[in-house]
């Protein structure tokens, strides 16, 4: 509902009221948080955890606090799935979906061989939980060129979106509705 933020300080995780400051500490680890991702329904945040430079772990935590449990390493890519029982994360070239409850990833999209650097950002599934939107670097252009697409993971099929500006993109948004 956007009453609380979950934000980084200090190199941890806090939630604070969106209409006065009263933040609560959600983590206090010699790692270094980042990245925080509320989930579909608003009871568990998904985060990184840097515990040392090029060791990076992906973490949830109850949006009430308690103790976050790693998922993987390496999970600077990554997004809720639609129904938030698992998340999704680009990890050697292709999308898996990580279920929460420790079950075996499940991939959903081979992205090698497209075209594509390893570099992917901006995850974000679509309203109809059928196509993910994501940000990724061409190998023809590589640190010149990024793209904006849109994959069906039910087909395999990659959309590029605003194909006529082969410079640099910023980002994307979806819209509300």
């Amino acid at each position: 509902d956007g009453s609380t933020i979950a934000l980084i300080h200090k190199g941890d995780l806090w939630l604070t009221s969106a209409k006065e400051e009263k933040p609560v500490q959600l983590t206090k680890t010699p790692e270094i948080e980042g990245g925080p991702k509320w989930s579909p329904r608003g009871d568990k945040i998904l985060f990184n955890s840097e515990i040392k430079e090029g060791d990076t772990r992906l973490k949830v935590i109850p949006a009430s606090g308690g103790q976050a449990v790693t998922l993987m390493n390496a999970g600077e890519r990554h997004c809720w799935a639609p129904d938030g029982k698992a998340v999704t994360v680009v990890s050697n070239n292709k999308l898996l979906n990580v279920p929460l409850d420790g079950s075996k990833p499940r991939e959903i999209l081979d992205l090698g061989g497209r075209g594509f650097t390893e570099r992917f950002w901006g995850l974000t599934w679509l309203p109809d939980g059928k196509r993910i939107a994501l940000m990724a670097e061409p190998v023809k252009a590589r640190g010149e060129s990024t793209l904006i697409c849109v994959a069906s993971v039910e087909t395999g099929a990659i959309t590029e979106l605003a194909g006529d500006d082969k410079g640099w993109k910023d980002g994307f948004f979806l819209s509300p509705d």
